[in-house]
């Protein structure tokens, strides 16, 4: 069931912009096994966790 302040806000086609979320940026082998995860704010854009995602790779001590 959704709550009333949801449904209210479907219908008037709204988004609770005031709700704070949370997003990661996941590297992954071949099998699905997470090598290296960076969180970051909802609101960010995904290209700039490219490079924090690779270095923690690196620093975790991956080698080729």
């Amino acid at each position: 069931m959704v709550a009333a302040s949801a449904l209210s806000l479907r219908r008037r086609g709204q988004v609770n912009r005031a709700k704070q979320g949370a997003k990661r940026s996941n590297l992954v082998d071949a099998n699905g096994i997470p090598l290296a995860v960076i969180p970051a704010p909802d609101n960010s854009n995904d290209s700039p966790l490219l490079g924090p995602t690779l270095r923690r790779l690196i620093r975790e001590g991956w080698k080729r």
